[in-house]
């Protein structure tokens, strides 16, 4: 009378390990299956690239950084006149650059920051300010030498107004269609005394 519930749960508890022991099994099955594995290999991989890119993220950044550190307002000449430019020293292709022709009057302004909207040889504008100071210059878009875009360049007479961008205030704004850059003129000291005079026609 006694043993029939007794061997009723013992086959009741055998059930519930096989049951349990199966439910391990396809666990375990699903966690060591090949398409499993192969997914958290590619999870692993996918958060391992994230990382490096952050990294290699900062590193770009830190050496965009030290690479704006080392531009600086330079002054040279070239066989028309004297040419003053801000960006890396030996750049082929600083930020921008102003070169004078005295004998001609006429001052050459180009813009190295690249462009937006124009195409090869069209028509567009640089503006240029510091303060109240502003100018405007019209140029043309050509070909960069070092990068896929098109840079502008124009020519405007000597004024009083272009010497101005240099005094006062911390940055000149240069603005060409589709970009614009502050560039800082409290380091230039004396070389825009020394560019405006070599810009001064000889009587």
């Amino acid at each position: 009378m006694h043993r029939r519930p007794f061997r009723a749960i013992v086959l009741s508890l055998s059930i519930l390990f096989v049951v349990n022991t199966v439910d391990r099994d396809e666990a375990a099955a699903r966690i060591f299956h090949p398409a499993t594995v192969a997914s958290e290999v590619q999870l692993a991989a996918v958060t391992s690239h994230k990382k490096q890119v952050k990294k290699d993220a900062k590193k770009g950044k830190k050496k965009d950084v030290a690479a704006r550190d080392l531009r600086v307002w330079t002054l040279g000449r070239d066989p028309t006149g004297p040419v003053l430019q801000f960006g890396l020293p030996g750049s082929a292709e600083p930020l921008i650059a102003f070169s004078c022709q005295p004998e001609a009057g006429l001052v050459r302004v180009i813009s190295f920051i690249g462009s937006r909207g124009v195409q090869l040889g069209d028509g567009a504008r640089l503006r240029l300010s510091n303060g109240p100071a502003r100018m405007e210059i019209a140029g043309t878009a050509f070909a960069a030498e070092t990068k896929n875009e098109v840079d502008i360049g124009g020519a405007t007479r000597i004024d009083a107004r272009l010497f101005a961008l240099f005094r006062g205030g911390d940055t000149l704004l240069l603005e060409v269609p589709g970009k614009k850059i502050g560039l800082p003129v409290k380091t230039i000291g004396s070389k825009a005394d020394a560019f405006e005079k070599g810009c001064t026609p000889r009587r």
